[in-house]
């Protein structure tokens, strides 16, 4: 057995038995804590893998150099350069260099400082693979319900950390995680720091069953008769008919979530930071090319998800809401703080302190008043949001009763002809199913079949009784 050696540099030195060549302990003259590290010669690569062991006793870090070494065997059979990345501090850097929008890099910081780093750790980055993923989401469905129990989820909305959570993850967001994890991943393999991104395939709506909120699942628009019921209910509720509430900033408040609302509907902007972000500056009044007396609001959005600023439109009958909001913001503002609010360089949808609004204290109370109003959930069991009122249905609507085609609206919504198309395609179909019922070519004909056919047509559903809308 190799005993322990004396030298000038290293105050003491021992050669592993497992591959004497390979493997030296050693301890550094001088050095206050007396700690063992380990240096292994690379096989892959050049030079030497070095670690301090974090321990004065020889046996211990015998034991600690045996694991490394195993474990940077495994790696080097792979045929890739053992590397000491690990995860939390790898994915610090990640989100520093990542090409993500502000908001969206935000939404990352929050997703790793509370979930990743404490189930994650430092656990080097080649142990990651689709089984430590599938765990990892089985304590994240559970999170908040133990964070409940121990009384923690309490306090952090007392401290106000947190304004509201879903207990119960939906699919959606988890899918979203997933995401950011996925990106880390490839991000991770491009800079050699893993061979391969593994495939991380996990069923989520079976993960674990009941234990799957599955009402979460968003609605992509609303039902005509309960857009109308919500509309109604917000008008009276946000513009105090036949109320009178002496607050001014109650009353700034809750003017503000109707035309925060219908401001986005009307315009395709996200309810969201792109909304937050535009200051009456950005906002133009145009008159009309083509109808006299006409006039149009463009809003430059420049805080938009995809990073590139855009313009938005918000139709002629609407523009009103543009009117009608900078008056009630200069009036109910007056006797604030900062004095009125609606001037070129204040935001359209501020905060009562002059800041910029958040959509998310926005969305908490229209939460409240859907739960107020038993309008929480669709017929179908699907959770109602803002995006669900503000985006998902104006898309919808433009699609049923616009005609505007596919590229109009993705230009308009700030999103791709790809994205529109394939979570809007039941809406382009309802909205013109004569033009994918004919298949003939347009050549030979507008595709009318034979007057005997659609008679037989016709007598079998009068026979069948068969309701034709």
């Amino acid at each position: 057995m190799p005993d322990v050696k004396e030298t000038s540099y290293y105050e003491r030195t021992y050669r592993l038995p497992l591959d004497e060549r390979r493997i030296m302990l050693f301890t550094i003259r001088n050095s206050p804590t007396k700690n063992w590290y380990v240096r292994i010669r690379k096989t892959k690569g050049s030079g030497y893998f070095q670690r301090s062991l974090k321990t004065d006793n020889l046996e211990v870090a015998k034991d600690k150099a045996t694991k490394i070494y195993m474990e940077m065997w495994g790696v080097e059979e792979k045929g890739i350069e053992y590397s000491d990345a690990c995860f939390s501090d790898t994915f610090k850097v990640f989100i520093d260099e990542a090409a993500f929008s502000k908001a969206r890099k935000t939404r990352c910081k929050g997703i790793f400082a509370r979930y990743f780093s404490p189930y994650f750790k430092n656990i080097p980055l080649h142990k990651v693979d689709t089984a430590m993923f599938q765990k990892y989401l089985e304590w994240r469905v559970g999170y908040w319900s133990r964070m409940a129990e121990s009384g923690e989820l309490e306090r952090l909305k007392e401290t106000n950390e947190i304004t509201h959570i879903a207990k119960k993850p939906s699919e959606t967001t988890l899918k979203s995680e997933k995401q950011f994890f996925k990106q880390f991943l490839y991000w991770c393999e491009a800079k050699r720091l893993i061979d391969y991104v593994p495939a991380l395939r996990v069923n989520m709506r079976t993960l674990l069953g009941t234990k799957m909120d599955t009402r979460r699942q968003k609605s992509k628009a609303l039902t005509r008769d309960q857009q109308r019921r919500i509309e109604n209910k917000l008008r009276t509720y946000c513009l105090q008919k036949g109320q009178q509430d002496n607050n001014p900033m109650r009353r700034f408040g809750k003017a503000r979530l109707y035309y925060f609302i219908y401001w986005s509907y009307h315009t395709l902007i996200r309810p969201s930071t792109e909304l937050t972000g535009v200051k009456w500056s950005d906002v133009k009044i145009r008159k009309s090319r083509k109808h006299k007396g006409q006039v149009i609001g463009l809003i430059n959005v420049r805080n938009s998800k995809t990073g590139k600023p855009r313009v938005c439109v918000m139709p002629y009958s609407q523009v009103a809401l543009i009117t009608r909001w900078r008056q009630i913001t200069l009036e109910l503002t007056k006797d604030s703080a900062q004095g009125s609010l609606g001037h070129d360089d204040d935001y359209v949808f501020p905060s009562w302190d002059g800041n910029r609004g958040e959509a998310r204290q926005i969305g908490f109370l229209l939460r409240n008043k859907l739960n107020e109003w038993g309008e929480r959930y669709t017929q179908d069991n699907k959770v109602v949001t803002m995006y669900s009122i503000a985006r998902h249905t104006s898309i919808t609507r433009r699609i049923e009763d616009s005609g505007w085609s596919v590229g109009q609206i993705a230009t308009l919504a700030g999103t791709s002809i790809f994205q529109i198309s394939q979570f809007y395609y039941e809406a382009f179909v309802n909205a013109n199913p004569d033009k994918f019922a004919n298949t003939f070519n347009p050549a030979d004909g507008d595709g009318k079949i034979e007057d005997y056919k659609i008679q037989c047509i016709q007598d079998a559903l009068e026979d069948l009784d068969w309701d034709v809308s």
